[in-house]
């Protein structure tokens, strides 16, 4: 059973970083490009709502799976630092930078899952405007 928990974790996990490796193929300074991308993690967090209670009972049952799961999310940040600042002369590799881009991630799927779970379409679109904008902040800041 903790097996089985782990392999479906992990097949979540697989999904997200293919979300977040396509970030590459959008274009950063643009609000609605952006924003069409962070809809698509919302539909991939839709797809994957069945299993938020297996996660949960995943990483009860097995502590190491909270230090995979922090792996995972340092992979995400990796992913969209290097796709957002692709433009960029001086990518962003200071302790600043990584950490925003891990509070980032965090908020993406803080989104995502309020999207999903108990938002409202008028709060939808809100917290929608307000990620795209922190992303888009986040693009410049590097590009300045």
């Amino acid at each position: 059973k903790p097996a089985l928990l782990t392999a479906l974790l992990e097949e979540d996990w697989a999904g997200q970083l293919i979300l977040f490796e396509r970030l590459g193929d959008v274009d950063a300074d643009d609000k609605a490009a952006l924003g069409a991308w962070i809809m698509r993690v919302v539909e991939g967090m839709r797809k994957a709502q069945d299993s938020f209670a297996i996660h949960r009972a995943a990483m009860g049952q097995n502590p190491d799976l909270v230090g995979s799961h922090h792996e995972h999310r340092r992979k995400l940040a990796v992913l969209m630092q290097r796709a957002l600042h692709a433009g960029s002369s001086r990518p962003r590799a200071t302790l600043e930078g990584e950490i925003e881009a891990a509070m980032i991630v965090a908020e993406i799927e803080y989104f995502a899952t309020a999207a999903v779970m108990m938002w409202t379409q008028e709060e939808v679109n809100a917290g929608l405007n307000l990620l795209t904008r922190r992303l888009l902040r986040f693009v410049r800041e590097i590009s300045d």
